[in-house]
């Protein structure tokens, strides 16, 4: 019974004095995009767009659509990347995405890297999303909604010394 007690506090023990891991599920706090036709990285915060931008709530995707065959581009692509507010109180880029806007039917695209390509490590360390990893997805148009007039104002505006 002795032998029982003291196993059993020195675990209470370990996972008391043990801080949560550092990649735990926090907000997204901000959110970076770049390519396309910006001047320059541009960065993201507001809550109304970092909410529908939670990692892992994934509201970026259409989900009601299947994914893309051969997307349309219009205007370019733009790299855009999560950033994380993790257990330390810290901001960690944790996970990225490259979206395409569709001028023509006004749904743009959501490209997830896939296995063998940059930054599908980092992505699957936070969420793997089966089927639509290495493929075009529909962007949803809650999201899009947000995220174009951010985008069309920082290319609009002219461009810093």
């Amino acid at each position: 019974m002795k032998r029982i007690s003291t196993t059993l506090v020195a675990i209470l023990l370990i996972l008391v004095v043990t801080p949560p891991p550092a990649w735990a599920k926090g907000p997204t706090a901000k959110l970076t995009i770049s390519g396309g036709a910006l001047t320059s990285e541009i960065e993201v915060t507001d809550p109304r767009i970092l909410n529908v931008s939670n990692v892992w709530g994934g509201k970026f995707l259409d989900s009601s659509q299947v994914v893309v065959k051969q997307p349309l581009r219009g205007r370019g692509t733009y790299e855009v990347w999560f950033y994380i507010k993790v257990a330390d109180n810290s901001v960690r880029r944790r996970y990225v995405l490259y979206y395409s806007p569709n001028p023509a039917s006004g749904q743009g695209y959501i490209y997830l890297p896939g296995e063998g390509q940059p930054w599908y490590d980092l992505n699957v360390s936070a969420i793997l999303r089966e089927g639509k990893d290495g493929k075009w997805n529909y962007a949803s148009p809650g999201w899009e909604e947000l995220i174009k007039p951010v985008i069309a104002q920082a290319e609009a505006a002219p461009a810093k010394p």
